[in-house]
Protein backbone atom coordinates (compact mmCIF):
# COMPACT_ATOMS: atom_id res chain seq x y z
CA UNK A 1 0.00 0.00 0.00
CA UNK A 2 1.40 3.39 -1.00
CA UNK A 3 0.61 6.71 0.69
CA UNK A 4 1.74 10.32 0.25
CA UNK A 5 4.38 11.22 2.84
CA UNK A 6 4.18 14.59 4.64
CA UNK A 7 7.30 14.55 6.79
CA UNK A 8 7.11 17.96 8.50
CA UNK A 9 4.77 20.76 9.50
CA UNK A 10 6.40 22.89 6.82
CA UNK A 11 5.36 20.39 4.12
CA UNK A 12 1.82 20.32 5.54
CA UNK A 13 1.62 24.14 5.51
CA UNK A 14 2.98 24.24 1.97
CA UNK A 15 0.30 21.79 0.79
CA UNK A 16 -2.42 23.76 2.57
CA UNK A 17 -1.24 27.02 0.93
CA UNK A 18 -1.08 25.41 -2.51
CA UNK A 19 -4.67 24.18 -2.10
CA UNK A 20 -5.86 27.70 -1.25
CA UNK A 21 -4.03 29.30 -4.18
CA UNK A 22 -4.85 26.69 -6.83
CA UNK A 23 -6.67 28.44 -9.69
CA UNK A 24 -7.17 25.49 -12.01
CA UNK A 25 -9.58 22.68 -11.07
CA UNK A 26 -7.28 19.84 -12.14
CA UNK A 27 -4.41 21.15 -9.98
CA UNK A 28 -6.75 21.52 -7.00
CA UNK A 29 -7.93 17.93 -7.52
CA UNK A 30 -4.36 16.59 -7.59
CA UNK A 31 -3.43 18.41 -4.37
CA UNK A 32 -6.61 17.27 -2.64
CA UNK A 33 -5.81 13.72 -3.70
CA UNK A 34 -2.37 14.02 -2.07
CA UNK A 35 -3.91 15.39 1.13
CA UNK A 36 -6.41 12.49 1.35
CA UNK A 37 -3.65 9.99 0.67
CA UNK A 38 -1.53 11.46 3.48
CA UNK A 39 -4.55 11.08 5.79
CA UNK A 40 -4.59 7.30 5.13
CA UNK A 41 -6.98 6.77 2.21
CA UNK A 42 -5.88 3.92 -0.05
CA UNK A 43 -5.32 3.94 -3.81
CA UNK A 44 -8.52 2.00 -4.62
CA UNK A 45 -10.63 4.30 -2.44
CA UNK A 46 -9.09 7.41 -4.02
CA UNK A 47 -9.59 6.02 -7.53
CA UNK A 48 -13.29 5.55 -6.79
CA UNK A 49 -13.61 8.96 -5.12
CA UNK A 50 -11.88 10.96 -7.87
CA UNK A 51 -12.96 8.66 -10.73
CA UNK A 52 -9.39 8.13 -11.89
CA UNK A 53 -7.48 4.97 -12.79
CA UNK A 54 -5.47 3.49 -9.87
CA UNK A 55 -2.28 3.80 -11.97
CA UNK A 56 -2.90 7.55 -12.26
CA UNK A 57 -3.35 7.82 -8.49
CA UNK A 58 -0.07 5.95 -7.95
CA UNK A 59 1.72 8.21 -10.44
CA UNK A 60 0.69 11.37 -8.56
CA UNK A 61 1.62 9.91 -5.16
CA UNK A 62 5.05 8.76 -6.40
CA UNK A 63 5.64 12.18 -8.00
CA UNK A 64 4.77 13.98 -4.76
CA UNK A 65 6.94 11.70 -2.61
CA UNK A 66 9.84 12.25 -5.01
CA UNK A 67 9.57 16.00 -5.86
CA UNK A 68 7.07 17.47 -3.40
CA UNK A 69 4.49 20.03 -4.61
CA UNK A 70 6.43 20.58 -7.84
CA UNK A 71 5.83 16.95 -8.75
CA UNK A 72 2.05 17.40 -9.07
CA UNK A 73 1.84 21.09 -10.02
CA UNK A 74 3.18 21.66 -13.54
CA UNK A 75 5.57 24.54 -14.07
CA UNK A 76 4.34 27.57 -16.02
CA UNK A 77 4.86 27.07 -19.74
CA UNK A 78 7.08 29.55 -21.50
CA UNK A 79 5.58 31.43 -24.41
CA UNK A 80 5.15 34.80 -26.02
CA UNK A 81 5.53 37.63 -23.46
CA UNK A 82 2.36 39.44 -22.45
CA UNK A 83 1.56 42.54 -24.53
CA UNK A 84 -0.02 44.18 -21.50
CA UNK A 85 2.67 44.36 -18.78
CA UNK A 86 0.44 45.76 -16.03
CA UNK A 87 1.27 44.61 -12.52
CA UNK A 88 -1.26 43.61 -9.89
CA UNK A 89 -0.81 46.95 -8.10
CA UNK A 90 -1.40 48.85 -11.35
CA UNK A 91 -4.62 46.91 -11.98
CA UNK A 92 -5.81 47.62 -8.43
CA UNK A 93 -5.02 51.30 -8.88
CA UNK A 94 -7.14 51.37 -12.05
CA UNK A 95 -10.03 49.50 -10.43
CA UNK A 96 -10.04 51.89 -7.44
CA UNK A 97 -10.78 54.80 -9.79
CA UNK A 98 -14.21 55.40 -11.31
CA UNK A 99 -14.48 54.89 -15.10
CA UNK A 100 -16.25 58.27 -15.34
CA UNK A 101 -12.99 59.99 -14.26
CA UNK A 102 -11.22 58.81 -17.46
CA UNK A 103 -12.19 61.44 -20.01
CA UNK A 104 -11.42 59.41 -23.13
CA UNK A 105 -13.64 56.53 -22.02
CA UNK A 106 -16.62 58.90 -22.38
CA UNK A 107 -18.84 56.99 -19.97
CA UNK A 108 -21.01 58.17 -17.04
CA UNK A 109 -20.55 54.83 -15.26
CA UNK A 110 -18.82 54.76 -11.87
CA UNK A 111 -18.32 50.97 -11.82
CA UNK A 112 -16.06 48.84 -13.98
CA UNK A 113 -17.21 46.11 -16.33
CA UNK A 114 -15.04 43.81 -18.44
CA UNK A 115 -16.13 45.74 -21.54
CA UNK A 116 -15.06 49.07 -20.00
CA UNK A 117 -11.71 47.60 -18.93
CA UNK A 118 -11.15 46.32 -22.47
CA UNK A 119 -11.87 49.84 -23.80
CA UNK A 120 -9.49 51.34 -21.22
CA UNK A 121 -6.68 48.98 -22.28
CA UNK A 122 -7.32 49.77 -25.96
CA UNK A 123 -7.35 53.57 -25.47
CA UNK A 124 -4.63 54.06 -22.86
CA UNK A 125 -2.26 51.16 -23.66
CA UNK A 126 -2.94 50.52 -27.35
CA UNK A 127 -3.56 46.81 -26.81
CA UNK A 128 -6.68 45.04 -28.04
CA UNK A 129 -7.92 42.48 -25.53
CA UNK A 130 -11.33 40.83 -25.50
CA UNK A 131 -13.43 41.16 -22.33
CA UNK A 132 -12.94 37.44 -21.70
CA UNK A 133 -9.18 37.99 -21.92
CA UNK A 134 -9.43 40.75 -19.30
CA UNK A 135 -11.17 38.25 -17.00
CA UNK A 136 -8.26 35.78 -17.33
CA UNK A 137 -5.69 38.54 -16.72
CA UNK A 138 -7.47 39.68 -13.53
CA UNK A 139 -7.85 36.09 -12.39
CA UNK A 140 -4.13 35.54 -12.87
CA UNK A 141 -3.55 38.45 -10.47
CA UNK A 142 -6.10 36.93 -8.06
CA UNK A 143 -8.61 39.74 -8.65
CA UNK A 144 -12.23 38.75 -8.97
CA UNK A 145 -15.75 40.12 -8.56
CA UNK A 146 -16.93 40.03 -4.94
CA UNK A 147 -19.20 41.67 -2.40
CA UNK A 148 -18.18 44.96 -0.82
CA UNK A 149 -18.53 46.23 2.73
CA UNK A 150 -19.27 49.67 4.15
CA UNK A 151 -16.57 51.71 5.85
CA UNK A 152 -17.48 54.76 7.91
CA UNK A 153 -15.91 58.01 6.80
CA UNK A 154 -16.25 61.68 7.66
CA UNK A 155 -16.14 63.92 4.57
CA UNK A 156 -16.42 67.01 6.79
CA UNK A 157 -14.15 67.49 9.85
CA UNK A 158 -17.12 69.08 11.62
CA UNK A 159 -19.48 66.29 10.63
CA UNK A 160 -19.21 64.36 13.89
CA UNK A 161 -20.38 67.27 16.00
CA UNK A 162 -24.11 67.90 16.22
CA UNK A 163 -27.01 66.74 14.09
CA UNK A 164 -26.62 66.04 10.38
CA UNK A 165 -29.84 68.00 9.90
CA UNK A 166 -28.34 71.26 11.20
CA UNK A 167 -28.54 74.21 8.77
CA UNK A 168 -24.77 74.48 8.64
CA UNK A 169 -24.28 70.90 7.54
CA UNK A 170 -27.20 70.94 5.12
CA UNK A 171 -25.62 73.96 3.45
CA UNK A 172 -22.29 72.14 3.20
CA UNK A 173 -23.57 68.93 1.67
CA UNK A 174 -25.96 70.74 -0.67
CA UNK A 175 -29.70 70.19 -0.99
CA UNK A 176 -31.86 69.78 -4.10
CA UNK A 177 -35.28 71.21 -3.41
CA UNK A 178 -38.54 70.48 -5.15
CA UNK A 179 -37.86 73.47 -7.42
CA UNK A 180 -34.86 71.67 -8.93
CA UNK A 181 -36.71 70.03 -11.80
CA UNK A 182 -34.45 68.12 -14.18
CA UNK A 183 -35.72 67.40 -17.67
CA UNK A 184 -33.68 64.62 -19.21
CA UNK A 185 -33.75 63.60 -22.86
CA UNK A 186 -31.17 60.84 -23.47
CA UNK A 187 -30.29 62.06 -26.97
CA UNK A 188 -33.08 60.00 -28.50
CA UNK A 189 -35.20 60.68 -31.58
CA UNK A 190 -38.11 62.86 -30.35
CA UNK A 191 -41.73 61.81 -30.64
CA UNK A 192 -43.16 62.63 -34.06
CA UNK A 193 -45.81 65.41 -34.03
CA UNK A 194 -48.39 63.16 -35.68
CA UNK A 195 -48.13 60.56 -32.90
CA UNK A 196 -51.38 60.94 -30.92
CA UNK A 197 -50.71 58.66 -27.93
CA UNK A 198 -47.77 57.73 -25.76
CA UNK A 199 -47.15 55.11 -23.06
CA UNK A 200 -45.27 56.49 -20.05
CA UNK A 201 -43.97 54.12 -17.37
CA UNK A 202 -43.93 56.02 -14.08
CA UNK A 203 -42.28 55.23 -10.75
CA UNK A 204 -40.44 56.69 -7.77
CA UNK A 205 -37.09 55.54 -6.41
CA UNK A 206 -34.90 56.49 -3.46
CA UNK A 207 -31.47 58.02 -3.94
CA UNK A 208 -29.32 57.59 -0.83
CA UNK A 209 -26.07 59.33 0.01
CA UNK A 210 -24.94 56.05 1.56
CA UNK A 211 -23.78 53.94 -1.42
CA UNK A 212 -25.49 50.73 -2.49
CA UNK A 213 -23.39 47.69 -1.67
CA UNK A 214 -22.79 45.23 -4.48
CA UNK A 215 -20.18 43.19 -6.28
CA UNK A 216 -16.95 44.81 -7.46
CA UNK A 217 -13.45 43.77 -8.52
CA UNK A 218 -11.14 43.02 -5.60
CA UNK A 219 -8.30 40.76 -4.52
CA UNK A 220 -9.34 37.20 -3.71
CA UNK A 221 -9.68 36.87 0.04
CA UNK A 222 -10.12 40.63 0.54
CA UNK A 223 -13.38 42.55 0.76
CA UNK A 224 -13.68 45.92 -0.94
CA UNK A 225 -14.39 48.75 1.50
CA UNK A 226 -16.94 51.35 0.38
CA UNK A 227 -16.93 54.65 2.23
CA UNK A 228 -20.18 55.69 3.89
CA UNK A 229 -21.06 58.94 5.73
CA UNK A 230 -22.56 57.12 8.70
CA UNK A 231 -25.69 59.28 8.75
CA UNK A 232 -27.64 58.88 5.53
CA UNK A 233 -29.30 61.56 3.41
CA UNK A 234 -32.11 60.66 1.00
CA UNK A 235 -33.55 62.26 -2.12
CA UNK A 236 -36.38 60.91 -4.23
CA UNK A 237 -36.44 60.61 -8.00
CA UNK A 238 -39.95 60.80 -9.42
CA UNK A 239 -39.82 60.02 -13.10
CA UNK A 240 -41.37 58.53 -16.16
CA UNK A 241 -40.03 57.21 -19.43
CA UNK A 242 -41.89 57.18 -22.74
CA UNK A 243 -42.08 53.85 -24.51
CA UNK A 244 -40.60 53.17 -26.99
CA UNK A 245 -39.00 56.58 -27.73
CA UNK A 246 -37.08 56.75 -24.44
CA UNK A 247 -37.88 60.38 -23.65
CA UNK A 248 -37.70 60.88 -19.92
CA UNK A 249 -38.95 63.41 -17.40
CA UNK A 250 -37.33 63.17 -13.97
CA UNK A 251 -37.80 65.36 -10.89
CA UNK A 252 -35.69 65.20 -7.74
CA UNK A 253 -37.48 66.03 -4.49
CA UNK A 254 -36.83 66.09 -0.77
CA UNK A 255 -40.04 64.13 -0.14
CA UNK A 256 -42.26 61.64 -1.95
CA UNK A 257 -45.89 62.71 -1.49
CA UNK A 258 -49.02 63.20 -3.55
CA UNK A 259 -48.06 66.87 -3.95
CA UNK A 260 -44.81 65.94 -5.70
CA UNK A 261 -46.58 63.37 -7.89
CA UNK A 262 -49.10 66.02 -8.97
CA UNK A 263 -46.26 68.45 -9.76
CA UNK A 264 -44.70 65.80 -12.00
CA UNK A 265 -48.03 65.07 -13.71
CA UNK A 266 -48.46 68.77 -14.44
CA UNK A 267 -44.99 68.87 -16.02
CA UNK A 268 -45.62 65.81 -18.21
CA UNK A 269 -49.00 67.21 -19.25
CA UNK A 270 -47.20 70.37 -20.41
CA UNK A 271 -44.52 68.25 -22.10
CA UNK A 272 -47.13 66.49 -24.30
CA UNK A 273 -49.83 69.15 -24.86
CA UNK A 274 -51.27 67.50 -28.00
CA UNK A 275 -50.73 63.84 -27.07
CA UNK A 276 -52.93 61.38 -25.21
CA UNK A 277 -50.96 59.88 -22.31
CA UNK A 278 -51.34 56.33 -21.01
CA UNK A 279 -49.74 56.54 -17.58
CA UNK A 280 -48.57 53.09 -16.41
CA UNK A 281 -47.84 52.91 -12.68
CA UNK A 282 -48.23 50.73 -9.60
CA UNK A 283 -50.71 50.87 -6.74
CA UNK A 284 -48.69 53.03 -4.34
CA UNK A 285 -50.74 55.12 -1.94
CA UNK A 286 -49.60 58.33 -3.64
CA UNK A 287 -51.16 57.07 -6.89
CA UNK A 288 -54.48 55.83 -5.52
CA UNK A 289 -55.24 58.58 -2.99
CA UNK A 290 -58.38 60.68 -3.36
CA UNK A 291 -56.18 63.79 -3.18
CA UNK A 292 -55.08 63.08 -6.76
CA UNK A 293 -58.58 62.67 -8.17
CA UNK A 294 -59.24 66.39 -8.83
CA UNK A 295 -56.19 66.60 -11.10
CA UNK A 296 -56.94 63.33 -12.93
CA UNK A 297 -60.59 64.27 -13.42
CA UNK A 298 -59.62 67.68 -14.77
CA UNK A 299 -57.28 66.06 -17.32
CA UNK A 300 -59.15 62.85 -18.08
CA UNK A 301 -59.36 63.77 -21.78
CA UNK A 302 -55.57 63.65 -22.00
CA UNK A 303 -54.27 61.40 -19.18
CA UNK A 304 -55.44 57.82 -18.60
CA UNK A 305 -53.86 56.06 -15.57
CA UNK A 306 -53.18 52.34 -16.08
CA UNK A 307 -52.69 50.45 -12.80
CA UNK A 308 -50.43 47.41 -12.81
CA UNK A 309 -51.33 44.27 -10.82
CA UNK A 310 -50.25 44.37 -7.19
CA UNK A 311 -46.85 42.88 -6.27
CA UNK A 312 -45.71 42.93 -9.92
CA UNK A 313 -42.82 45.43 -10.12
CA UNK A 314 -41.23 43.60 -13.08
CA UNK A 315 -44.14 44.74 -15.27
CA UNK A 316 -43.07 48.37 -14.87
CA UNK A 317 -40.28 48.83 -17.42
CA UNK A 318 -38.80 51.87 -15.68
CA UNK A 319 -37.69 49.52 -12.87
CA UNK A 320 -35.07 48.17 -15.30
CA UNK A 321 -33.77 51.70 -15.75
CA UNK A 322 -33.49 52.23 -11.98
CA UNK A 323 -31.69 48.89 -11.57
CA UNK A 324 -29.11 49.69 -14.24
CA UNK A 325 -28.65 53.21 -12.86
CA UNK A 326 -27.72 51.80 -9.45
CA UNK A 327 -25.34 49.27 -11.02
CA UNK A 328 -23.53 51.95 -13.05
CA UNK A 329 -23.59 54.96 -10.70
CA UNK A 330 -24.41 54.47 -7.02
CA UNK A 331 -23.18 50.93 -6.35
CA UNK A 332 -19.93 50.84 -4.35
CA UNK A 333 -19.20 54.54 -5.05
CA UNK A 334 -19.16 57.23 -2.38
CA UNK A 335 -19.91 60.79 -3.50
CA UNK A 336 -18.78 63.88 -1.59
CA UNK A 337 -22.40 64.98 -1.11
CA UNK A 338 -25.93 63.91 -1.91
CA UNK A 339 -25.96 66.72 -4.48
CA UNK A 340 -22.97 65.20 -6.28
CA UNK A 341 -24.79 61.86 -6.32
CA UNK A 342 -27.88 63.51 -7.84
CA UNK A 343 -25.89 65.18 -10.60
CA UNK A 344 -24.04 61.93 -11.41
CA UNK A 345 -27.42 60.22 -11.83
CA UNK A 346 -28.63 63.04 -14.08
CA UNK A 347 -25.48 62.78 -16.19
CA UNK A 348 -26.00 59.02 -16.56
CA UNK A 349 -29.61 59.49 -17.66
CA UNK A 350 -28.59 62.23 -20.09
CA UNK A 351 -25.87 60.15 -21.75
CA UNK A 352 -27.79 56.88 -21.91
CA UNK A 353 -27.56 55.76 -25.57
CA UNK A 354 -30.73 54.87 -27.42
CA UNK A 355 -29.44 51.34 -28.14
CA UNK A 356 -28.72 50.80 -24.42
CA UNK A 357 -32.21 51.98 -23.51
CA UNK A 358 -33.79 49.63 -26.05
CA UNK A 359 -31.72 46.73 -24.70
CA UNK A 360 -32.88 47.49 -21.15
CA UNK A 361 -36.47 47.47 -22.37
CA UNK A 362 -35.96 44.02 -23.90
CA UNK A 363 -36.34 45.17 -27.53
CA UNK A 364 -34.42 43.25 -30.20
CA UNK A 365 -32.22 44.95 -32.82
CA UNK A 366 -34.74 44.12 -35.56
CA UNK A 367 -37.50 45.80 -33.55
CA UNK A 368 -35.22 48.78 -32.92
CA UNK A 369 -34.88 49.37 -36.67
CA UNK A 370 -38.66 49.36 -37.08
CA UNK A 371 -39.16 51.69 -34.11
CA UNK A 372 -36.54 54.17 -35.32
CA UNK A 373 -38.17 54.22 -38.76
CA UNK A 374 -41.58 54.81 -37.18
CA UNK A 375 -40.38 57.58 -34.88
Amino acid sequence: MIFARISSEEDEEQLHTALKEALKPYIYRRLLLIQFSAQGKGVVELASLFRLHPLTIRKYIHAYNRDGIQGVVPADKSGRPCKLPLTKDQWLDILHQAPATFEELNTPSYNWTLELLARYVKIYHGVTVRPSGIWYILRRHRINMGRSQWKLTSPDPEYKAGSSRSPKKKAKIGQLTSDDVLLVNPGIIPMAPQKKAVFIYFDETDLHWCPDKGKGYQLIGHQQEVMTPGTDEVKYIIGGVAYPSGEGLYHIYDRKRTMEVENWLTAVWMMYPDTFIFLVWDNASTHTTDMLLPFLNAHQEQICPVFLPTYSPWLNLIERLWRQMRADVTRNHFFASIQSSCFAVVEWLTQLPFSRFMSLMGISKEEQILIEAYL
